[in-house]
């Protein structure tokens, strides 16, 4: 993650109004902190050489714990309130992140304030509908629902996001947005058919063949 292209941590650290000294120290706990994070993610990915997952994942907590009391610590308890409220809304703030980048070439970037209100909107939205939860923190998508009924949740999630988005957004990011949104609903719809091609080949033992092109097809 880097935390100096403006788009992820942007926002809060213009929020703070700090010192050229203060936001070098601040920026350097965060990028500690996220290396952190990637290499508990490794150790999860390889449980038995590194130890039980119940233990790395008490570990992880532990060592995030110490540096979130390192953090508040720099910031004060009322600023490091702000600084929980962000971090428990940046699985939202990096979906928006390739919106935003793509409308910095456009006429209508976002400003801070329209950010926010995507944030809350996405933030929300993802409480309401556990599948865009699921989608945002990378965890495998329902394998108890049929893939119709999945895409009929995600499409009503997006329904009520691009409704809610347009109270905060102008007729051109609102375009924007909503292609966006449906690029995401369309990269889940290959992430079901990937998953539920796996489960195939589990149940049957063997790897999903290519279908054939019918006769005459292609030539």
């Amino acid at each position: 993650m880097d935390l100096e292209d403006g788009f992820v941590y942007g926002p809060l650290f213009r929020y703070y109004e700090m010192t050229s000294d203060e936001l070098q120290y601040f920026q350097s706990l965060l990028t500690e902190k996220a290396l952190l994070a990637e290499d508990f993610t490794a150790r999860r990915m390889e449980a038995d050489a590194h130890g039980s997952a119940e233990e790395i994942q008490r570990q992880e907590k532990q060592v995030q714990a110490e540096f979130n009391g390192r953090i508040r610590e720099f910031l004060g308890n009322e600023a490091y309130q702000k600084f929980e409220s962000y971090e428990e809304r940046l699985p939202d703030r990096m979906m928006l992140k390739e919106f935003k980048s793509s409308l910095l070439v456009s006429d209508s970037p976002l400003s801070d304030d329209q950010e926010d209100e995507l944030v809350r909107i996405l933030h929300e939205e993802r409480q309401n509908f556990p599948l865009l939860r699921q989608m945002t923190q990378g965890e495998e998508l329902f394998e108890s629902l049929p893939p119709d009924r999945v895409v009929q949740e995600f499409n009503e999630g997006i329904s009520r996001m691009v409704l809610r988005a347009s109270q905060a957004l102008t007729p051109d990011q609102l375009e924007s947005f909503t292609n966006y949104i449906g690029q995401l609903r369309d990269m889940m719809e290959i992430g079901l058919a990937v998953q539920a091609a796996a489960k195939s080949a589990d149940e049957t033992g063997n790897a999903p063949r290519r279908t054939e092109p019918a006769a005459g097809v292609g030539n």
